[in-house]
C-alpha cells in the first residue's frame, strides 16, 4: 500500500487490522507487513520480509541473538525498545500518567493502551 494511502484511522490502526500504534511511522513501518513484495529471506527458514530491519529481527530467533546489553543486570534482549522498557525496571521511573484516572505507568505505550479503554487516544 502506497505512503500516501495512508490515513489517520483509530489511532493509526490499518484497515481490517487489528494492531494498533501510537505513532505514524510506527503504522507505516507495521504497513510493510502486509506488502506483496518480500525481498529479504531468512537463511534459517522459509520466511520473507518486506525490510531488512524485520528480517534481522527474525534471524535473531533462530541465532539467539541479544545484541542489547543491560549495564546493571545479566538480561539482555534482541530489541533496543526493551532494553529502554527493563532500565526503568531498575531506576523505579513511572513518568507516564494518564490525565483521567492519575494512573501511572513506566511504559509510554501501556499508558497509551490505557488511554483507549477510557475512549481517548
Amino acid at each position: 500500500m502506497p505512503c500516501n494511502v495512508l490515513l489517520f484511522v483509530l489511532s493509526y490502526a490499518p484497515r481490517g487490522d487489528t494492531h494498533r500504534f501510537a505513532a505514524k511511522t510506527d503504522l507505516r513501518r507495521h504497513m510493510l507487513v502486509h506488502s506483496s513484495e518480500k525481498c529479504f529471506g531468512c537463511d534459517f527458514c522459509a520466511k520473507r520480509f518486506s525490510s531488512k530491519e524485520y528480517l534481522v529481527r527474525h534471524v535473531r530467533i533462530h541465532t539467539g541473538g541479544r545484541p542489547y546489553m543491560c549495564p546493571v543486570c545479566p538480561a539482555a534482549f534482541t530489541r533496543a525498545s526493551a532494553l529502554s522498557d527493563h532500565t526503568s525496571s531498575h531506576t523505579g521511573e513511572s513518568p507516564w500518567v494518564c490525565e483521567q484516572c492519575d494512573k501511572i505507568f513506566v511504559h509510554k505505550r501501556s499508558l497509551l493502551r490505557h488511554k483507549r479503554m477510557h475512549g481517548v487516544g
